[in-house]
């Protein structure tokens, strides 16, 4: 038997930036040499308009509570002469100034269904960076927002999560530069992240404690972000970790000034080991591709996640098929808010997965086991291959052997058991994974190509799953050397992929190059629709 490394997935499992011109939250740090175009976004402007339901009544934003413990509510408004005005259960700005950072800023700010039902209640605060991409489609950069209303309402409804208040901090011009942590060559000017950590601890956040009933102490203060909103949420909290002690970074821009971040591991341990909580995770379809068949992106968040105290306080997930985008952050959101915020939960599945099609090797393999303190463990293998009679255990799960032809991989944990059909090959090809993004309102993709596992060229041959990210994905392998002609459908020929002008496509086309690989595609229509 041979297998690679396991790498163990912390996971909590359930059932950014456009500012007024088009700037996007994370583009910029999907890798060096991202789109470039991200460095410029407008000034934040535009967002007086009431949100989509939204009660456009201007009302008075909440008052301090005089019976907060002393401490918490600053004695006097940090911020009299903000303007806001509620709609609905938001409220929000368009001119938040900061002496530390020069310019103001818009806010949106969240109050769950409870705020106004219990005048006594208090609830923790979580600020997230980009804040235009957080709660409306129409205000963010490129269509899709996180939803993070939505997420955090359903979550609290199923008792997941107690009620938190939101504070979507909108970015700026600024964005690179207040969200890095030291100048790098290649983007004159950044590195201010230090002021923006004044600027959360410091003007915004007492102002919110003065505005409205929240929390004290760092437990009930965290700071969330995608991409380099991503990379300074670790950030203020090795800064601030007497303020800050939820810290969420999807897809974080690890690689900055030449991944400085790596050396924070340190810091982030101690505020881990004071009772802090960390959740990073990484996407298949973003940043650069390694020569071991990971990301780049996965590779700098798998190093500093490993580099931390192991335990309960440090969340970490791999999304396969993800992509760098507001969508894929969407699908993770949930399992972030429960690893930060979420309380424990019974042991209740066990549920193996594989994405190869057909295969010797089981390639990313994985088997989720929802343990009695509520978080799911993930086992991902990168390879795993037995010959006839062997067994093997890992970390308490036994993998029985994977035999040629129509068979079943077997887990058993905790007392629970599991089968995993696979069609295993004689010959090894190179596993290649197609991700695909659809026309809204698609509800199944299918692979059809020229290599002869595939029929060839049968409409139906490989269906793909969908993504928490809302896209496709599916994992073939391919014959090293060869060259792959396909295209999508949704079953059938009749459904077929088209051009955005409804013309006949050519053929998309993949060349096993390499031993892993991956495609990205996007379609644009289909032919019925």
């Amino acid at each position: 038997m041979r297998r690679t490394t396991a790498v163990w997935v912390w996971w909590l499992c359930l059932a950014a930036c456009d500012d007024g011109g088009g700037a996007s939250a994370g583009r910029d740090a999907a890798a060096p040499g991202a789109d470039a175009t991200t460095d410029a976004a407008a000034p934040d402007a535009a967002t007086d308009a009431a949100a989509p339901g939204a009660d456009a009544a201007t009302d008075a934003a909440p008052g301090p509570d005089a019976a907060r413990p002393p401490g918490c509510t600053p004695a006097a408004d940090p911020g009299p002469d903000v303007p806001t005005r509620r709609e609905g259960r938001f409220v929000r700005t368009d001119a938040f100034p900061s002496a530390f950072l020069g310019r103001p800023r818009g806010l949106t700010v969240y109050l769950p269904a409870a705020y106004d039902a219990d005048p006594q209640a208090e609830f923790a605060v979580l600020y997230l960076h980009d804040g235009q991409n957080l709660f409306f489609d129409e205000e963010a950069a490129f269509g899709r927002s996180w939803h993070v209303a939505e997420t955090l309402d359903a979550l609290v409804d199923a008792g997941r999560v107690p009620p938190l208040i939101l504070v979507g901090v909108h970015n700026t011009a600024a964005r690179i530069a207040e969200y890095t942590p030291s100048e790098d060559p290649a983007h004159p000017g950044s590195g201010r992240a230090g002021d923006y950590a004044r600027f959360l601890a410091e003007e915004l956040d007492p102002w919110v404690r003065f505005r409205f009933r929240t929390r004290c102490g760092p437990a009930s203060t965290g700071v969330m972000g995608s991409s380099l909103g991503g990379l300074v949420s670790l950030d203020l909290l090795r800064r601030r970790p007497d303020v800050f002690g939820r810290a969420g970074a999807l897809s974080p821009s690890l690689w900055w000034n030449g991944g400085e971040a790596q050396g924070w591991a340190p810091a982030l341990g101690d505020a881990v080991a004071a009772g802090a909580r960390v959740w990073v995770d990484a996407g298949g379809a973003e940043g650069d591709a390694l020569d071991d068949g990971r990301t780049s992106v996965i590779g700098d968040a798998r190093a500093l996640v490993e580099a931390l105290p192991a335990g309960a306080g440090v969340g970490y997930l791999e999304d396969p098929p993800a992509f760098h985008d507001e969508p894929a952050w969407a699908g993770r959101l949930a399992h972030a808010l429960l690893h930060l915020y979420g309380a424990p939960s019974p042991a209740v599945a066990l549920v193996p997965r594989t994405f190869g099609w057909p295969l010797r090797r089981v390639t990313a393999f994985s088997v989720d086991r929802w343990g009695a303190d509520g978080r799911v463990r993930t086992l991902r293998l990168d390879e795993y291959e037995a010959s006839a009679g062997e067994l093997a255990n890992v970390d308490g799960l036994l993998l029985r052997p994977v035999a040629a032809g129509a068979t079943a991989l077997s887990v058993r944990a905790g007392g629970l058991e599991a089968a995993l059909p696979l069609v295993v090959a004689e010959e090894v090809g190179h596993p290649v994974l197609f991700v695909a993004r659809a026309p809204a309102g698609t509800d199944a993709v299918t692979l059809t190509g020229s290599d002869a596992s595939f029929g060839p060229w049968d409409p139906a041959a490989m269906p793909l799953a969908p993504t928490p990210g809302g896209a496709f994905a599916g994992t073939a392998s391919l014959p090293p050397g060869a060259r792959f002609e396909y295209k999508y459908t949704r079953g059938s020929w009749e459904t077929v992929e088209k051009a955005a002008d409804g013309s006949e496509p050519a053929n998309r086309v993949f060349e096993v190059r390499e031993a892993r690989g991956r495609a990205e595609d996007v379609i644009p229509r289909w032919r019925d629709r």
